[in-house]
């Protein structure tokens, strides 16, 4: 919340690099005060600059809608509560959120140390079967690097908080040449 109150004047410092579009990179900060509370942070953030703007959380959205992901089950590092609250701005966004696991690390360094191979194997473990998508929350988590293995292990798309936020600013930016490496939705620019 701290830093989203920083955002506006960040983005007018930011914009003096002469980048093509803006992103507020924390997820569980723009999804925290719930339904629209992201679209009134990128509303502060454009407020200061010529270039488009946008938070994680609307891009995982739209990285969601686009993979047709309908029936999600939500995968986040934060403590229970904060978990909750991306349920609920995941409902409150027309999806089904099919369950939600959280690891309950407060600490941004735990988040970093946990490795891909932790969350392949804790996502594996955990999947309810009538999901028809993953959310991995979190910028500080390394969900991204886990995307593709998970596609092809689970068989359903996999978004993840870096990998939509990329895709939004790269297709905002006009770039257009798919990104592999990371899960089909970097494929899709």
């Amino acid at each position: 919340a701290a830093m989203a109150d920083q955002a506006p004047n960040a983005a007018e410092l930011l914009s003096h690099a002469k980048v093509q579009a803006i992103a507020f990179g924390c997820t569980s900060g723009s999804f925290l005060y719930g339904k629209d509370y992201d679209l009134k942070l990128i509303k502060k953030m454009s407020s200061k600059v010529t270039v488009p703007c946008i938070t994680t959380s609307t891009a995982v959205i739209k990285g969601l809608r686009e993979m047709k992901i309908n029936k999600v089950m939500l995968f986040a590092p934060y403590e229970q509560w904060l978990t909750q609250r991306g349920v609920e701005f995941l409902k409150t966004n027309n999806f089904e959120v099919i369950g939600s696991e959280h690891m309950n690390l407060t600490d941004s360094q735990d988040l970093v140390n946990v490795t891909t191979e932790q969350i392949v194997q804790w996502v594996k473990t955990k999947i309810k079967k009538n999901c028809d998508g993953v959310f991995i929350s979190c910028t500080c988590f390394r969900g991204m690097g886990t995307a593709e293995q998970l596609e092809k292990d689970l068989g359903i798309p996999v978004v993840t908080s870096n990998q939509a936020m990329v895709w939004h600013l790269l297709q905002l930016s006009g770039y257009s040449s798919p990104v592999t490496g990371y899960g089909t939705l970097l494929q899709k620019l």
